[in-house]
């Protein structure tokens, strides 16, 4: 039964809350996107028109959705992950996977918030996968990704390009260390300062120069092109991982753990997409701090403004800091290494990189040689694949990925290969994706059942066996030692 409920003058839609439990997350989630949580974070920037999807943590697949548009926000809720209803501006009722094009739009979340954002009208739609989230969770995560997608939307926005996976540097990773310790140590020297009478904070700018240059230092011996895709991450994920936070701190949330920074003292070890989200949120954050201290000359202008005027994290940074191009600067970058062990830490990493480099060839000389049927499927005339896997691939070297947990590769031509639960191997030079399964083969040629055998087909293919499913428009199918070659066309 529905029942109308207010909040802050707002009145939603009719909302059917079966238990107490939806009741308080319809609460959570009208406070965590209320436009005031995010009024001032980020200049023109406001989160009044965005759209919010929560799914409950009851295993049930039932869902929320806050269409906050002027005037009109709704809640609504629905007992199916499929079915789950949007309310329109028009009053108009869809099924809340139209949103995303008819696929699911997100699975269950356990343990912790997830996201993902769509467009609707021009503005976006954000789901969010919670497990009992707080408010500052939910604020967080929704304001991330709404900001994430009007960044990339501004004129000359991008969105950052997956790099290719390559074989660890350990160089690159203790560098990466080092930076995140250097960050997480300016902002602590930027509390101490503060608490002093007078604060002062010479420290805080010595340590804000000595990361500048570690960076320097690091990004000398790369390409332009990885430099700048890099700082173009950096940007997209790193200010809406800023924006997100800064939000959820207006709703009681830290905006930094002391202790360990949120991952900043282990930057080396983390994906990219997760590495640059911090170490972009923490030179926001620092930026903050350097602003609220002032320059050695004055106040200074405001970081935030320079970025939406074009300006990168790296200018605004170095805007702030001094260089003198010699001797000195070479002597700031020697103890900042030094202090933080970077000698240690390429040791630690490039055994750590010989030992992971192991295991993957271990496993990928089982999916090669190992028990079962391998399954080869060359895919080279297909183009590049849009490629969606439940982990980031590995590299095992320049051009081969190990896919531990599978993955999905669906191609411009249709053709799709997905993968579930079992490794595979994905050669990129040679066009070929690798996988041994257990389960006999029974293939779909042509409209009709085949066994295993060598054939050629012009009207479909398909193959659905625990763990992998294929459609191809034609091509053939060979026997080789210990399986079949799948040379798709089409």
């Amino acid at each position: 039964m529905g029942r109308l409920r207010r909040r802050q003058g707002l009145t939603t839609a009719p909302v059917f809350v079966p238990d107490e439990e939806a009741a308080r997350l319809i609460d959570t989630l009208l406070a965590a996107t209320d436009p005031q949580v995010a009024d001032g974070v980020w200049p023109g920037w406001s989160a009044a028109d965005q759209a919010a999807a929560v799914l409950l943590p009851d295993g049930r697949g039932a869902c929320l959705l806050r269409m906050a548009w002027p005037g009109r926000p709704v809640v609504a809720r629905d007992g199916g992950l499929l079915a789950g209803l949007v309310y329109s501006p028009l009053q108009e009722v869809r099924p809340l996977a139209d949103l995303w094009g008819m696929r699911p739009p997100l699975e269950l979340g356990t343990g912790h918030v997830g996201s993902e954002a769509s467009a609707l009208g021009g503005r976006a739609v954000v789901a969010l996968r919670p497990h009992q989230p707080s408010a500052a969770d939910l604020a967080d995560a929704f304001h991330r990704v709404a900001f994430r997608l009007w960044w990339a939307q501004r004129p000359g926005g991008e969105e950052p390009v997956e790099p290719e996976p390559s074989p660890e540097d350990p160089v690159l990773a203790a560098f990466a260390a080092v930076e995140g310790r250097l960050l997480l140590e300016a902002m602590r020297a930027f509390a101490r300062a503060s608490a002093s009478e007078p604060p002062t904070f010479p420290e805080v700018r010595r340590l804000a120069t000595a990361l500048a240059l570690v960076r320097r230092e690091r990004r000398a011996p790369m390409a332009d092109a990885a430099v700048a895709a890099e700082r173009t991450a950096e940007e997209a994920f790193g200010l809406a991982a800023y924006v997100g936070r800064r939000c959820a701190h207006r709703l009681g949330a830290p905006l930094l753990d002391d202790a360990t920074g949120d991952g900043l003292d282990a930057l080396m070890r983390l994906t990219p997409e997760t590495r640059f989200a911090l170490s972009g949120r923490g030179l926001a954050h620092l930026l903050d701090k350097l602003d609220a201290a002032g320059g050695e000359a004055g106040p200074l202008a405001d970081w935030r403004e320079e970025l939406a005027g074009g300006s990168s994290l790296d200018a605004a940074l170095e805007r702030r800091v001094s260089f003198d191009g010699g001797a000195r600067d070479d002597a700031a970058v020697a103890t900042a290494l030094r202090r933080h062990g970077y000698e240690r830490l390429v040791r630690e990493e490039r055994a750590r990189a010989e030992e992971t480099q192991r295991a993957r060839l271990a496993l990928v000389d089982d999916i090669l040689r190992g028990p079962g049927t391998l399954v080869v499927c060359e895919v080279a005339a297909l183009g590049a694949p849009r490629v969606e896997s439940p982990r980031r691939p590995e590299a095992v070297n320049a051009g081969v990925s190990l896919y531990r947990d599978g993955g999905s590769f669906h191609y411009p031509s249709g053709a799709s290969i997905v993968v579930r639960g079992t490794a595979l191997v994905h050669d990129r030079h040679s066009g070929l994706l690798q996988l041994r399964v257990r389960a006999r083969l029974a293939f779909r040629a042509d409209g009709e059942g085949v066994a295993p055998q060598a054939l050629a087909f012009a009207d479909g293919l398909s193959l659905a066996v625990a763990g992998l499913r294929i459609r191809a428009g034609c091509g053939e199918i060979r026997p080789i030692d210990g399986g079949y070659l799948l040379r798709i066309a089409r």
